[in-house]
């Protein structure tokens, strides 16, 4: 059996109905499932028989649970996702490519402009919606 993945299904480029029971349809399971509406996708979280070929719409999705605290999952929430799941590996080699990985991810999930200070790991990160800000910001 595979191990659980979670995804990101994409209003924009799915006419299919809605999400919930588009993934009913293709036989995928999840553990729980966030809507977005700000990025018009949603995120399933710990999904199981998933097909080797995923429908254009849907993609792995490479957010940490525990990243996404207050962006539609609560502490509690984030924790029951990451603990089904503790044999996943993340490989992140350094502290600024975690930083820049959850970057990509929150701009991709369209959440990047509502930020102006996060902290990933005890890191405090302010930002001015700047990427090139953020080395000298990151303490």
């Amino acid at each position: 059996m595979k191990t659980p993945i979670h995804l990101r299904y994409d209003c924009y480029r799915s006419t299919r109905g809605h999400p919930q029971k588009v993934m009913k349809k293709l036989g995928i399971t999840y553990q729980d499932a966030t809507p977005q509406s700000m990025g018009d996708q949603w995120w399933f979280w710990n999904c199981e028989n998933v097909p080797d070929r995923l429908p254009e719409y849907l993609e792995p999705l490479g957010l940490d649970p525990m990243d996404c605290i207050g962006f539609g999952l609560s502490k509690e929430d984030a924790e029951r996702i990451r603990d089904k799941n503790p044999h996943e590996e993340v490989v992140i080699k350094s502290q600024e490519e975690r930083i820049a990985t959850l970057i990509a991810d929150l701009k991709k999930a369209n959440l990047w402009d509502r930020i102006d200070s996060m902290t990933v790991e005890g890191i405090d990160i302010k930002i001015n919606g700047k990427e090139k800000n953020i080395k000298q910001e990151v303490k």
